[in-house]
């Protein structure tokens, strides 16, 4: 190893507090080579109104790079993510993703953030509306 990439190798681990805390927060910005699925949140469509009501209490479980909203309604339903506003149309028996990244700068990742909630106002009627989500986890 060259002088200046052991001096510049040391002066890192010694910031760090040693090589074991230098591994260890170089593993947390890892991500893993698979992709999980968030838990499925669903509504029931019976029990929309004319107003927004909150979907998804708890928020996304994880940063997801991907959602779906599946409506197996045979009415519309908007999505809000601020509860007033109208963000999406999903027709009826219609699914739509929404991939975050497809947007992203080149050396960006842009995800959906963990904890961010949904909207959703229509005509009451039979069926669910679900919430997919998929995302990388760290290791």
């Amino acid at each position: 190893m060259g002088d200046i990439v052991k001096f510049l190798y040391i002066s890192r681990i010694t910031m760090l507090g040693g090589p074991d805390i230098y591994l260890l927060n170089m593993r947390r910005l890892m991500k893993a080579n698979y992709v999980l699925m968030i838990p499925l949140e669903t509504f029931n469509t019976a029990n929309l109104t004319g107003n927004y009501q909150l979907m998804n209490p708890g928020g996304l479980a994880h940063p997801c790079y991907m959602i779906k909203f599946y409506n197996v309604s045979g009415n519309p339903i908007y999505v809000s993510m601020d509860g007033a506003t109208d963000h999406e149309y999903l027709p009826p028996d219609s699914w739509f993703p929404i991939y975050a990244q497809a947007n992203s700068q080149k050396q960006d990742c842009a995800l959906w953030k963990t904890g961010t909630q949904f909207w959703v106002k229509g005509t009451a009627g039979a069926g669910i509306l679900t919430l997919s989500g998929y995302y990388q986890p760290q290791i």
